[in-house]
């Protein structure tokens, strides 16, 4: 990838909101550096629109998204971004890179136009398949114990582990991983250089070291709140299982569940207690998705690509 392109998808980063259908679309269409050259020119909203639409299905809302992207985009935003990636070791990937995940492209139009890497990019498709894991920020010693008895080997077998760098049951199943040598990765909301909670930073080295941290957004971005739920879809597309541990009646962790129902991507929760409000979100998904239900860890080693079947060791 050459540094007209790498620039290019950095600014259509800055300045697109993560599954923006009509900046995938456009994209395709005249290519990342032909799109970004035709929104920096001095042809109006509505011409360009004009000219797509023998090539992409567009509307009113088009003019509108040309129009905001074109007051978002700074270059020089650009070239900060790609300073501070460069002096960080950052990586950006296209769908033509031999490590792009091919899982994405379930997500149609609204799957990513670029990726931000940071360690080992070739487990993305090195591994044999991923198992998310996923849950509540307020896990209980319970839903931590139940998590870790998921990420072991004889579960796993071959298969790595995704979650999202939170704190509570993301944490737990990252460290589990890592303790563990199994293939790990964390799909952050944000920038690579504004990796969030802060008290994580310390984990994300050492996934970045062992595994990679990958975000759908380049340096300098901040991870903001609904930025969140824009991640989840990429755990979900990423995952052959997803597994949930604790959640709450509302909760992020369904927003990953409802994505990744919506893929095609085989949704089990971890049973609690009926009274146990960690435990609502997952009766939830059983109610309303009809998900799997966990009776013991080695339940997972039957589910999703790569499952190694039955083993004594669990």
């Amino acid at each position: 990838m050459d540094a007209l392109e790498v620039a290019a998808r950095t600014s259509w980063g800055l300045c697109a909101d993560p599954g923006d259908r009509f900046a995938y679309a456009f994209c395709q269409a005249e290519g990342l550096v032909g799109a970004l050259e035709r929104l920096r020119s001095r042809d109006s909203p509505r011409v360009i629109v004009l000219s797509l639409s023998g090539l992409i299905d567009s509307d009113e809302s088009l003019t509108t998204q040309i129009t905001s992207w074109r007051a978002r985009d700074s270059t020089e935003q650009t070239a900060l971004s790609l300073a501070t990636g460069a002096a960080s070791g950052v990586r950006v990937l296209g769908e033509n890179d031999r490590e792009w995940p091919a899982a994405l492209a379930d997500l149609g139009d609204h799957q990513p136009l670029s990726l931000w890497v940071l360690g080992e990019s070739a487990l993305l498709q090195a591994t044999r398949a991923w198992i998310g894991v996923v849950g509540s920020r307020r896990a209980s010693p319970t839903g931590v114990s139940a998590t870790r008895s998921l990420v072991v080997p004889a579960v796993l077998g071959e298969r790595g582990v995704i979650s999202g760098g939170a704190i509570g049951i993301d944490t737990a199943a990252h460290q589990a991983a890592l303790e563990r040598s199994i293939p790990t990765v964390a799909v952050v909301a944000g920038g690579l250089d504004r990796l969030y909670p802060a008290e994580n930073l310390g984990m994300f080295a050492r996934i970045a070291r062992a595994g990679v941290v990958v975000a759908e957004a380049p340096c300098g971005v901040r991870p903001a709140p609904w930025r969140f739920l824009e991640r989840n879809r990429l755990i979900a597309a990423l995952s052959s299982v997803l597994v949930v541990v604790e959640a709450a009646h509302r909760s992020g962790a369904l927003n990953t569940a409802h994505h990744g129902a919506a893929l095609g991507r085989e949704v089990v929760v971890v049973p609690g207690r009926w009274t146990d409000p960690l435990s609502a979100g997952c009766w939830r998904l059983v109610r309303e998705q009809s998900a799997g239900v966990l009776s013991e860890p080695r339940d997972l080693a039957w589910l999703g690509d790569g499952a190694p079947g039955f083993s004594t060791e669990v």
